[in-house]
């Protein structure tokens, strides 16, 4: 999602799918520039709270299961 976010205006000049061209991202009515332009930024913006949820839930895994294992097996 991170690469996603970084690369819109590259992807779509070279024709390239992002996540971001996905209907969950966009609007029912993209009729001027500008409102493209808007539509874009928040679809980015979308795009970087779910990047940032999934990093964060990870992250909380991660932890439990570093903590499962000290639990079961002593310290690492």
């Amino acid at each position: 999602m991170y690469n996603d976010y970084g690369s819109v205006k590259r992807d779509k000049d070279e024709g390239n799918l992002n996540s971001i061209n996905f209907p969950e991202f966009q609007s029912p009515s993209e009729s001027t520039l500008s409102k493209q332009e808007d539509q874009e930024q928040l679809a980015k913006t979308e795009l970087m709270y779910l990047a940032e949820y999934e990093r964060q839930k990870l992250e909380e895994l991660h932890s439990r299961r570093v903590e499962a294992f000290i639990a079961c097996h002593g310290s690492v």
